[in-house]
């Protein structure tokens, strides 16, 4: 198993080349520059920058070759799968929490509850095995949980919150559990069949968050922001399907395609006036009506 300083060290590498192809002695450089910042011996010979290259493909499933024409090691392949990204990027930051554990002073953390991520695992598991699970689930509006025998399927993250995607065996329906909420879980000797007309990315595709309520249809929405905010939404998009569609020295706006279910809203309301939806008509007035509820608390 790779040490700790040596899956820095991929991680490094495929940054590095990441920006441009580069020389074996420019890669050096820049190992041993990371190597004053962290503490760790990143430097290597070419032996085992070898060795690195096939574990770099074999984990990372990105594929370096050196071009002759270039007399450079250049990046040829690399697919780029989300999971792939988040682990390089946990690491990076976990790397850079354990180097500074001694300067913690200067370092301050969101204060955040635990978010159920020991149930990651065994829920893994249970979809990985096909085994179903037994649970505790107390909705935040119930004053006891329920006892649930669900059909795991997959594992969602929103707003820095994990989500089991399952069937709820009590009427068959496709269900969003908070791990938060979750307790007393169990794995059960009682197997499945993953279910083929189930699509879950398909489930959440115009989906803005996690709820994914049938009584709303996906739209196609246009958001005003002003100048100042659209830096901010265009370097952190509000969904996939978000499009630059329109820019001037005021304002610039936006077009997605997404439920408007009230996450969204949710979402719209928290940018106060540096947004305006322009279309549709219904959205745009469901909003306004909001916003003249919320005016009344304060009259």
């Amino acid at each position: 198993m790779a040490r700790r300083d040596s899956i820095q060290r991929i991680n490094y590498i495929v940054d590095f080349l990441r920006k441009k192809p580069a020389t074996f002695g420019e890669i050096l450089d820049y190992l041993e520059e990371k190597s004053k910042y962290d503490g760790y011996d990143y430097v290597i010979s070419q032996k085992t920058f070898k060795r690195d290259l096939d574990l770099i493909l074999s984990l990372l499933s990105v594929e370096i070759e050196f071009s002759h024409s270039l007399k450079k090691y250049k990046i040829v392949q690399e697919e780029k799968n989300e999971i792939n990204l988040r682990i390089m990027e946990a690491y990076d930051t976990f790397n850079a929490l354990k180097i500074a554990s001694d300067i913690s002073q200067f370092i301050f953390f969101e204060t955040r509850k635990a978010l159920g991520s020991a149930h990651l695992s065994p829920i893994l598991y249970g979809i990985k095995n096909r085994k179903l699970i037994r649970c505790s689930y107390q909705k935040f509006w119930d004053s006891e949980a329920n006892n649930r025998l669900l059909v795991p399927l997959a594992l969602k993250e929103n707003k820095q919150r994990w989500y089991l995607v399952a069937i709820d065996n009590k009427d068959q329906k496709v269900k969003t559990f908070g791990l938060d909420r979750i307790s007393n879980l169990t794995i059960s000797d009682q197997g499945f069949t993953y279910p083929k007309d189930i699509n879950i990315e398909q489930i959440f595709q115009n989906c803005f968050g996690i709820i994914n309520d049938e009584d709303y249809c996906e739209e196609e929405i246009i958001l005003s922001f002003t100048k100042h905010q659209a830096k901010y939404i265009k370097s952190l998009p509000l969904h996939h399907s978000q499009e630059l569609i329109f820019e001037d020295e005021k304002e610039v706006r936006f077009k997605l395609f997404v439920k408007p279910t009230f996450d969204f809203m949710m979402e719209i309301l928290s940018y106060g006036q540096d947004v305006e939806i322009i279309e549709p008509a219904y959205v745009r007035e469901e909003l306004k009506n909001k916003l003249n509820k919320t005016l009344i608390k304060y009259k």
